[in-house]
């Protein structure tokens, strides 16, 4: 009938586009790690060498340990890329209920053994909240890579040494906003904020992949939720909603 051949002409048409989606995905993903990463990996090759010619044992083992940083956030970067990957070709991740605040401190323990003089601010609000709310279904290596890449932003791109982190717990949806001081992005280049390949202004004299936002929206995009930027008076906000599951 009319209605059975237009309902297996709408399933071949979304079928056909997860096809190319999945395939669009892969050679972005592959362009990403030969373009983005080839330069770093040839940095640190390159500074591992340089650890031969040092006598201080001392500036060996400091050196060794920043070396060992970069290459752990190479690491991190190429599995979140092959997750991804997976779930784009129709493969299921692992969710389990997790304490967002938790994430947030873990991510927050973590840059503070790189960068010890870096200040973050954490605030929740209201002051009396549920504390349900902080709690949610994710993929949890998946999720504290996006925050992570987040944070570091703020780490890379603050003048003052400062962040601001605000967990809002007042509507349904948990609202986490990261802040920080410093050159904001035009409205041009918010607009490709989350595209492939994006370096604003701000990033000059900046190291870094080139992956990290791209990588964050799309894992919150797993989760069905979003991530939206906001600039104002000289301050950069990244607003992250991770919609109600209830």
């Amino acid at each position: 009938t009319t209605s059975e051949l237009q309902n297996l002409s709408e399933k071949f048409n979304e079928l056909t586009k997860r096809t190319h989606d999945a395939f669009l995905f892969q050679k972005h993903s592959i362009q990403h790690i030969s373009h983005e990463l080839k330069t770093p990996i040839a940095v640190l090759v390159s500074e591992l060498e340089k650890l031969e010619k040092l006598d201080s044992i001392e500036q060996i083992k400091s050196e060794l340990q920043t070396q060992t940083q970069k290459a752990k956030s190479l690491g991190n970067i190429i599995n979140v890329l092959l997750q991804i990957s997976k779930i784009k070709v129709g493969q299921e991740i692992s969710k389990n209920l997790i304490r967002i605040d938790d994430i947030v401190f873990d991510c927050i323990a973590e840059l503070n053994s790189i960068y010890p003089d870096f200040n973050f601010e954490v605030n929740f609000i209201p002051n009396d909240f549920d504390e349900k709310k902080l709690n949610y279904k994710a993929n949890e290596p998946l999720i504290k890579q996006a925050f992570l890449n987040l944070l570091t932003n703020s780490v890379h791109y603050s003048d003052n040494q400062k962040a601001k982190i605000t967990l809002d717990c007042t509507s349904n949806s948990l609202k986490v906003l990261i802040s920080n001081s410093g050159k904001t992005l035009s409205e041009e280049e918010q607009k490709f904020l989350f595209s492939h390949f994006f370096r604003g202004e701000n990033s000059q004299n900046q190291q870094g992949f080139g992956l990290g936002l791209v990588l964050s929206e799309k894992i919150l995009s797993i989760h069905n939720s979003s991530i939206d930027y906001h600039s104002q008076n000289s301050e950069n906000t990244f607003v992250v909603s991770l919609e109600s599951q209830n």
